[in-house]
């Protein structure tokens, strides 16, 4: 029977805490279509304040500071689908990615530099490969997709009165 009843269906679920009010979590399954073709989803979360203390010392003299704006947040999802059989083997995969972060400069003289500025970025990704089997041959193919949008953005400095942004955009192709 090609789409059998006692294929397996996987489930991972993880959820976890760290330093600094970090924490995050993530879903995948394998989800079988038929004895041939499978189906993957996942997604990932994470969360930081990025607002800790830290000792600085400066000649001798140690002092209390505070990190401020390095806190993120980021999600990522991703659905693969594939298949295998005795004539065709091919996998098709998309990936997604948003984030929004903090992000200083380094720590100097007790002072963090760019405590207001921002790194907003998303991103998708395709991916497909296929391989069609003959007796003696094969024909294989890749092709992807990649686009990319990054800004960054400090309301601190400005130009006359306007905040600094600026905003990089990509995009890929090929086979």
């Amino acid at each position: 029977d090609v789409c059998s009843s006692d294929l397996i269906l996987q489930v991972n679920i993880r959820a976890d805490i760290a330093s600094w009010n970090e924490r995050g979590g993530s879903l995948s399954a394998g989800i079988p279509m038929c004895a041939d073709s499978r189906l993957y989803v996942a997604t990932d979360v994470r969360r930081s304040d990025g607002d800790y203390p830290f000792a600085y010392s400066n000649f001798g003299s140690t002092s209390q500071f505070r990190r401020s704006n390095a806190d993120y947040q980021s999600a990522n999802a991703m659905i693969a689908f594939s298949h295998n059989d005795t004539s065709v083997s091919t996998t098709t995969r998309v990936l997604v990615r948003s984030g929004d972060r903090g992000a200083p400069d380094a720590v100097t003289q007790g002072n963090i530099g760019n405590a207001s500025a921002r790194l907003r970025d998303e991103s998708m990704l395709f991916l497909h490969t296929a391989t069609l089997h003959f007796n003696t041959m094969e024909i294989r193919w890749n092709v992807f997709a990649n686009v990319q949008s990054q800004q960054f953005s400090d309301t601190s400095t400005s130009l006359l009165g306007v905040p600094f942004r600026q905003r990089f955009f990509s995009r890929d192709a090929g086979g």
